[in-house]
């Protein structure tokens, strides 16, 4: 995620010349949501997967 926005404020600076404060909130109100709704998925997903029974299980339960 921190590559999106860290690409993102890279693209402000470029491309509308913008110095890096005012590039980096821009790029900021651009992509919020989307990397807090990336963040909730992957915390929902992974929360989940202790709770797989079957082959992934042993693999799953080595891991402390």
């Amino acid at each position: 995620m921190r590559i999106v926005v860290i690409e993102n404020i890279e693209r402000h600076m470029r491309e509308e010349h913008k110095a890096a404060l005012p590039a980096a909130l821009d790029a900021m109100r651009e992509v919020f949501s989307a990397v807090v709704v990336i963040g909730i998925v992957l915390v929902a997903v992974f929360l989940r997967l202790p709770s797989f029974r079957g082959p992934r299980d042993g693999c799953i339960s080595s891991f402390p």
